[in-house]
């Protein structure tokens, strides 16, 4: 323990009975292991915080953009398919002007929590800034890109917050591309993509999704 605060169990055996001096060295060498085992599991708890953006739990940017790395390596070494959905929340500023900013990190985390329950379990939901939230699938073939962005889009759009009697709804405008819809260097080039398409969304009506290969 630390401080008296247990942190974990150590399980010594042996096929001999471990003799005096032994066990003289395993009372001398075990607050040197607690303390390493603690160090340990502090550091793994600062890099979970660090991956997670504050506000909305999802992951945030930079956490978000090293899982989006790995799977397009991944997507290349085996050939699997991968796409990514870029949308941010139409008007956004009229709701923080309208209500304020409180109001507005309000609906940011109603909205979020509605993507999350729209995609699957083994997408990527990050808050890549702001209003602005980037869905990776690895594995999703457009067709699939396409069914799930429509029904991101309704379980946004259904989701109404309530303040001081107010019901405040929004929705949102998406931009989607895969590994396979044109030549892709690396992430940038594929979020630059899914963005194109996202600003197609909203220069033409928002509440839409638009695919970089439409």
């Amino acid at each position: 323990d630390i401080k008296k605060v247990p942190i974990g169990v150590l399980f010594l055996a042996s096929a001999h009975p471990i003799s005096r001096e032994n066990k003289e060295l395993i009372h001398r060498l075990a607050p040197g292991f607690a303390v390493a085992l603690n160090n340990a599991v502090g550091h793994e708890r600062l890099q979970q915080v660090a991956a997670i953006d504050e506000m909305t739990g999802l992951c945030n940017r930079r956490s978000g953009l090293d899982r989006l790395r790995h799977a397009l390596n991944s997507s290349r070494r085996t050939g699997e398919p991968l796409g990514v959905l870029l949308f941010d929340i139409d008007h956004f500023k009229s709701v923080n002007d309208r209500h304020g900013h409180q109001i507005g990190d309000e609906v940011i985390n109603a909205v979020a929590r509605s993507a999350k329950s729209a995609l699957r379990e083994g997408d990527t939901l990050m808050r890549y800034g702001g209003e602005e939230f980037l869905a990776v699938r690895p594995g999703a073939v457009e067709a699939d890109i396409r069914e799930r962005a429509e029904r991101l889009r309704c379980v946004v759009e259904a989701t109404v917050v309530t303040i001081d009697h107010t019901e405040i709804s929004v929705t949102i405008s998406l931009g989607a591309a895969t590994r396979q819809s044109a030549n892709v260097a690396g992430i940038d080039d594929l979020i630059r993509q899914a963005d194109t398409a996202m600003y197609v969304s909203k220069n033409s009506g928002r509440n839409k999704l638009t695919f970089a290969s439409d």
